[in-house]
């Protein structure tokens, strides 16, 4: 497994976590801690190079700082959607 393979693999492990745990905060309407979250997959997925990630995060950033509940649910879903197609 090359380097990057590596990297790809941790990647989709950490932010897996990340979705379900940003799933539960937007449950319990905990907006800030959903930001943070947010704001951290927005850096790994561009750090990774997965642009269209990153844009799906800078809009759900964007929503919740709108607070726009059923988009950032929507929003998640796509992610999760995408991020299942890697």
């Amino acid at each position: 497994m090359n380097d990057f393979q590596e990297y790809r693999s941790l990647f989709l492990q950490e932010t897996d976590k990340l979705i379900v745990e940003l799933e539960n905060l937007l449950e319990q309407e905990n907006w800030s801690e959903a930001k943070r979250l947010v704001h951290i997959l927005k850096g790994r997925a561009g750090l990774m190079g997965y642009i269209d990630i990153e844009n799906q995060a800078k809009t759900l950033e964007k929503s919740l700082i709108m607070g726009k509940k059923a988009e950032c649910r929507d929003l998640v879903h796509k992610i999760k959607e995408d991020l299942g197609k890697m």
